[in-house]
């Protein structure tokens, strides 16, 4: 029994046990040769036939016990993976099962081993270690339907509390990949995409509070949009609406500096879905807002023109009369500097013709460009919301001049 110990597990010890058998035996069987050439077999001897009886039963139990521990190696590896398993020594039983001849795609027990292997690992939170072991079982055992479903539900289990994990560390995006990655799955059922979708909803809502904070104002706009689009229902969706004001304030107004038309549609977004808030409030404040109109005058002729103004109603062809009716009843009439430059302020949003004055001791002089076929002024000033209007050159190069 003690050669039973020796070898590296229970088949390997009876492994050694055989062959010492079958070494006693051949050791034996020669002794007995040789007593029985000396008179163990001659009829002086009283005892011969109980000696041979005893002998040769000893050879036939020694050849039967090498004979069964060689036939024996499958079972006895599948009696040690057996209990190897109940030990959760789980490699070793892997070992075992595989020794005794198992092996993929159909291999029960190795399926069901690395099934619970897998799912040993998601109770201790070792959760990328376990969806190694069910990617096994998906991968190799596919036959193995119950140990299958059981991998694919831990495989699941593993993914989603990954992505809690990964939240709960404010590290969102792989927090959202692993949840992501969860939905993606074939056999992600309806529980599971309930699961996945309500930790997404909270990821993205915790990753646009984060966003807020550190005034990335147009990251955290796509986050609650995420949420508004994708999660409506969800109990984030009816909290953002305050922040999500701020959210797009500050991101109108960073984009109002860098490019002040593409901030007209943030701020019409503002006034009208969140009208409710101090933020919608100011947009809609910001919209109603007049704006300022300038440009540079480049005077062409003798003349000094001093003055330019914002009117309505020219056209090619007017009287004299009529064109210094425009002129005296103008918007709003602004000085032209030395160089050119002129400014108007607090301009009302809307469409105005542009003009330009001198006078002298003698007479006053008004003149506006205009297009020779449709007669409409040539330039314009299309005053819109939110933006300042930079009218560039305004020429009077071929103008049409009004005593």
């Amino acid at each position: 029994m003690l050669l039973h110990l020796t070898g590296s597990d229970w088949a390997d010890g009876a492994s050694h046990a055989g062959v010492w058998a079958f070494i006693v035996m051949v050791i034996l069987a020669i002794v007995l040769f040789i007593r029985s050439r000396d008179g163990l077999s001659s009829p002086r001897n009283p005892s011969r036939r109980l000696q041979l009886f005893l002998a040769r039963s000893a050879l036939v139990v020694l050849l039967i016990y090498g004979i069964a521990c060689q036939l024996l190696q499958p079972t006895l590896h599948t009696a040690q993976a057996h209990s190897l398993e109940n030990q959760q020594h789980w490699q070793d039983a892997v070992n075992e099962y595989t020794l005794a001849g198992q092996q993929a795609p159909d291999g029960p027990d190795l399926a069901r081993v690395y099934t619970a292997w897998g799912l040993a690992l998601n109770k201790a939170r070792h959760y990328s270690e376990a969806m190694d072991k069910f990617a096994i079982v998906m991968k190799d055992f596919y036959t193995q339907s119950e140990a299958l479903k059981r991998a694919q539900a831990g495989d699941i289990e593993a993914r989603l509390a990954l992505g809690k994990q990964r939240l709960q560390a404010n590290d969102y995006s792989t927090a959202l990949t692993y949840l992501d990655d969860a939905l993606n799955q074939s056999y992600c059922d309806d529980n599971c995409r309930q699961q996945a979708l309500s930790i997404e909803a909270t990821t993205y809502y915790q990753l646009g509070e984060a966003q807020l904070q550190t005034k990335q104002y147009d990251s955290a706009v796509t986050s609650f949009d995420k949420i508004l689009n994708s999660f409506p229902h969800s109990p984030e969706a009816g909290m953002l609406h305050g922040d999500m004001a701020k959210a797009l304030l500050g991101d109108g107004q960073d984009t109002r500096t860098n490019n002040c038309s593409e901030a007209v549609p943030i701020y019409v977004r503002l006034s009208k879905e969140y009208k409710d808030t101090p933020e919608g409030q100011k947009a809609q404040s910001d919209l109603n807002a007049p704006q300022q109109v300038k440009g540079k005058f480049m005077n062409t002729e003798s003349r000094i023109y001093s003055q330019i103004a914002l009117t309505s109603g020219l056209m090619g062809k007017m009287s004299k009369d009529q064109v210094f009716d425009r002129w005296d009843n103008a918007y709003q009439v602004t000085a032209i500097q030395s160089d050119g430059q002129f400014v108007f302020n607090n301009v009302k949003q809307g469409d105005y013709d542009l003009m330009w004055y001198s006078e002298d001791s003698s007479a006053r002089y008004v003149e506006f460009i205009y297009d020779i076929l449709s007669l409409s002024p040539r330039y314009q000033a299309h005053v819109s919301p939110l933006c300042p209007l930079d009218l560039g050159t305004v020429s009077n190069a071929h103008g049409s001049s009004m005593l």
